[in-house]
């Protein structure tokens, strides 16, 4: 089933590869990625799509929920 997540990340060097380790860890692909700049230049807006079973995009979601 494809997925799509929109995330607010940190602008700072190396978050977009934190990120898709997150994936690449699961073994999912990210299909399409955008990134688009806030009214915050210190965060990006990130709208992903992928690939993946249900119980897969729920743990990536979990994953990435901020602390």
């Amino acid at each position: 089933m494809r997925h799509t997540f929109l995330i607010l990340a940190e602008n700072r060097f190396g978050e977009l590869d934190r990120l898709a380790g997150h994936f690449a860890a699961r073994g999912v692909n990210i299909d399409t990625l955008t990134a688009a700049e806030t009214l915050d230049p210190s965060v990006t807006w990130l709208t992903l799509t992928f690939t993946s079973d249900d119980e897969t995009a729920l743990a990536l979601a979990r994953e990435l929920e901020p602390e």
